[in-house]
């Protein structure tokens, strides 16, 4: 009888063993998973490292992102063009919030276009 306890004992212990094994690769292939999606949003902040701070911005702060992507929408998605508006409305009006040129910008555009 003692040896039908050890014997059930020594086969649970394996088992538990087993599981804890199981345990921790599921847990390390999780790591990697989490590790690589780390990696690939650094990636893709990478990017935008050739564009300015303000399409930087609009990447990185929500409030920011609205009022970008309507500036892209008036010109026509020219991320290029976009930027250059911006800059020159910084060099004009300097000191202004980032938020302030990019709603000057599509103000300026909208201006221009009603003109027409």
């Amino acid at each position: 009888m003692q040896v039908f306890i050890l014997t059930a004992w020594l086969a649970l212990m394996i088992g538990m063993l087993a599981l804890a094994i199981k345990s921790i690769q599921t847990n390390k292939q999780a790591g990697q998973t989490r590790l690589e999606r780390l990696r690939n949003a650094y990636r893709n902040l990478q990017k935008y490292k050739t564009h300015s701070q303000v399409s930087r911005l609009a990447h990185t702060s929500p409030g920011y992102a609205g009022l970008w992507h309507q500036l892209l929408l008036r010109v026509n998605f020219d991320i290029a063009l976009a930027e250059k508006l911006v800059k020159q409305l910084r060099l004009k009006y300097p000191g202004k919030p980032d938020r302030w040129y990019i709603g000057k910008a599509i103000w300026d555009i909208e201006k221009e276009c009603n003109r027409h």
